[in-house]
């Protein structure tokens, strides 16, 4: 309808609509920044960890949620078994030839300090 208290009404009714929807878009913006934030502070930890051992190589500083590296004196491929039967799974990635860690929201800090005491087991067993 056309007339003008339909349209007066329908009016209202947008404006209201495009109202919620800002405020929708902010909460969940707000929302993936802090998803984001807590995964890169988490990458951060991990890469800072990796780092203070000696025994590691980290190919490069992560830019984002990856984290690659490889263990003086122990193959890539061995690596990877060792870490399965501990119970990780960890990727490969194939250029460079190193495992690869991709850090994800669901991932805690006690997820990363149980990893490196692991990892920390391994080295220990391959010297």
């Amino acid at each position: 309808c056309l007339c003008k208290v339909c349209w007066h009404w329908n009016d209202h009714r947008r404006q209201a609509f495009w109202r919620t929807d800002r405020s929708a878009w902010r909460k969940i913006e707000n929302i993936y920044k802090k998803i984001v934030e807590k995964v890169i502070n988490l990458t951060t930890y991990t890469y800072n960890k990796l780092n203070k051992n000696k025994h590691v190589t980290i190919i490069h500083k992560p830019e984002l949620n990856i984290i690659s590296f490889k263990v003086d004196n122990i193959d890539v491929d061995t690596l990877q078994k060792q870490l399965q039967a501990y119970g990780w799974i960890v990727s490969l990635a194939e250029y460079p030839h190193v495992i690869r860690l991709v850090l994800m929201p669901h991932i805690k800090k006690e997820h990363i300090d149980e990893f490196l005491v692991d990892l920390d087991i391994i080295i220990q067993k391959n010297r």
